[in-house]
């Protein structure tokens, strides 16, 4: 398959130096052979010119807001619509999730609930279980960092998850796009820095860091995720051995 990674944000120092930048995590999380895996740097302005000359669209989290009025987001939605409007499949993750939602018709913003950070469990909704690519799949725990969420998904969209604090966890639309609030190419320990880092910046409370960290004892559903994306895909999961 013929993907298009578009990054549209940079990892920390820790997470660069041990696991590479966020185009590199998401080719390690579903490169199977014979894939072609292309780069663009949206903050850069770098997007694909002809969408329709790749099978699949990945659009990574970020530092940024998805709902700010910028010149390098506008032109991240157009791309994605035009992607869309092309047949491209699309994943979304984090702030990509709330970008193709803002640029298929529905609106991410702030989070009234505040920070959502460490391991999570979805709570699977019924339309989740009637995907062909969630067959089988019982429970679904993702690694999360952000305050933005979406407000409205697509209209022309369905809701398949959600937590206390993020009612919309993942959505799709059709078989074409699939997005998700949480961060399946991440490990625990980037989870960690990250919640860590904001933590002595004063971002993030003291109890709010403790609260978080305390749930990175567990692990996430890597593999799970894994057999999801690449069902939703259309091809069998290449997992990883006792992840």
């Amino acid at each position: 398959m013929r993907f298009a990674c578009l990054v549209t944000g940079y990892p920390t120092n820790y997470t660069a130096e041990h696991y590479g930048d966020y185009s590199h995590l998401f080719k390690e999380l579903l490169f199977q052979p014979g894939d072609l895996w292309d780069s663009f740097d949206a903050q850069s302005m770098e997007l694909p010119q002809s969408p329709s000359q790749y099978d699949v669209f990945v659009i990574t989290g970020s530092a940024a807001d998805a709902h700010a009025d910028l010149p390098w987001i506008r032109a991240l939605n157009d791309c994605i619509g035009l992607a869309f409007q092309e047949g491209v499949k699309i994943l979304g993750f984090c702030f990509g999730h709330q970008t193709v939602a803002n640029a298929l018709g529905g609106r991410s913003g702030r989070n009234p609930s505040g920070w959502e950070a460490g391991l999570h469990t979805m709570e699977l909704l019924p339309p989740f279980f009637q995907q062909s690519y969630c067959l089988g799949i019982e429970r679904l725990r993702l690694l999360e960092i952000h305050q933005d969420h979406v407000i409205e998904p697509p209209p022309q969209s369905t809701v398949l998850a959600s937590t206390p604090g993020t009612p919309v966890q993942i959505f799709a639309v059709g078989e074409q796009v699939l997005c998700m609030q949480g961060h399946p190419e991440f490990r625990s320990d980037m989870v960690r820095d990250l919640v860590v880092g904001r933590g002595e910046r004063g971002i993030l409370t003291p109890d709010f860091v403790l609260e978080s960290l305390g749930t990175l004892d567990q692990e996430p559903d890597r593999n799970v995720v894994v057999e999801l994306l690449e069902g939703f895909l259309g091809r069998p999961g290449e997992t990883e051995p006792g992840v």
